[in-house]
């Protein structure tokens, strides 16, 4: 093949054998002869008639040649948005992107006449390829397909798939796994910490020494206070405060009440605090690294298992803040280790 020339591997696109389709098409773009792009355009847009039942196969790999030669253009994809071949307007789609990112509303308006194709896997590469346009109509084009589409598992674990991608793209590796309303709790969490906790705690609450005499307050990093399952006890602390030694040391200063601000408030650190320096969850019995992430339900795809998270809802701490209704002195370890009221 590598002998023969552009215009001879054109019969090779649609071979029902697969590598000679795609080493037809590699080694098109390699010779990067675009004396045949007229032909290839023929071929995708299916003017040059084949009879052969692997035809749309030649289409498909024509495209992605055209696509390869920098030759593709608005109206070859356009046609082949309408190819009586899933798969063709599916290729066409996918090979849109160029477009969709650039916010070409002309195409964007082309495609959106495929939000009712019959083909769910049109449908998903339409979801996957106007996910990362600004474009308004592209926005719009996707709350259209979610809305019709809204008991298939495989558009809406798609849809769920690239938010999350998105916001660990955006936050991080570890909020971005958060839902909304739990990431918010962190972040604003971290303001507060970083503007009054941390001038005891330290920036990186691993504690403060005060000129030689000792720490303000205790480490918060590797406290048993922060062990995942003990977020009662943290809320407690920040509730209420803290004094007496810990862990047998004493500390220059004794952790104030702050039972005065809001259960949001108190929620927002208490999370901060376990998020970035609490231990992690305990492994489930059976769980393994590696593993597929935690699911709530079956619209993600994934096994279907309760997620683990360090946030803690002004809802819980309402619900302690009642319970200790009464008190009006700071707790000790001993109190918090016995679990007294």
């Amino acid at each position: 093949m590598l002998n023969q020339s552009g215009s001879d591997l054109l019969a090779y696109l649609d071979h029902p054998n697969g590598w000679w389709r795609d080493n037809a098409q590699k080694d098109i773009i390699a010779k990067g002869d675009k004396s045949i792009v007229p032909a290839l355009t023929e071929i995708a847009t299916g003017k040059r008639h084949s009879t052969t039942e692997t035809a749309h196969l030649g289409r498909i790999h024509a495209l992605w040649t055209l696509e390869g030669l920098d030759a593709i253009n608005k109206d070859i994809l356009a046609a082949a948005f309408q190819d009586q071949e899933a798969q063709v307007r599916k290729t066409a789609v996918w090979i849109a992107e160029r477009y969709f990112e650039a916010n070409e509303n002309s195409m964007i308006e082309k495609a959106a006449a495929l939000v009712n194709d019959p083909s769910y896997d049109v449908r998903v590469q339409l979801l996957l390829s106007l996910y990362n346009s600004k474009s308004p109509k592209a926005k719009e084009i996707i709350s259209e397909i979610l809305a019709k589409n809204a008991d298939n598992e495989m558009i809406t674990a798609t849809k769920s798939a690239l938010d999350k991608n998105e916001n660990v793209r955006t936050f991080g590796s570890r909020l971005g796994q958060l839902d909304a309303e739990s990431r918010k709790l962190v972040i604003n969490g971290a303001a507060i910490f970083k503007s009054l906790c941390a001038s005891c705690h330290g920036a990186d609450a691993k504690g403060l020494d005060i000129g030689g005499a000792g720490m303000a307050a205790p480490p918060l990093v590797k406290s048993k206070r922060l062990d995942f399952v003990a977020k009662e006890n943290l809320i407690k602390i920040v509730l209420n405060g803290l004094t007496g030694p810990i862990d047998g040391k004493n500390y220059t200063s004794i952790m104030p009440a702050m039972d005065a601000n809001s259960d949001e408030w108190i929620a927002s650190v208490v999370s901060y605090i376990r998020h970035d320096f609490g231990g992690r969850p305990p492994r489930r019995p059976g769980e393994i690294p590696g593993m597929a992430p935690p699911a709530e339900n079956d619209a993600s795809g994934f096994p279907v298992r309760k997620t683990t998270s360090p946030v803690v809802t002004p809802q819980e701490v309402k619900k302690i803040r009642e319970q200790n209704a009464g008190r009006n002195k700071a707790w000790t370890i001993a109190e918090l280790e016995n679990n007294v009221e």
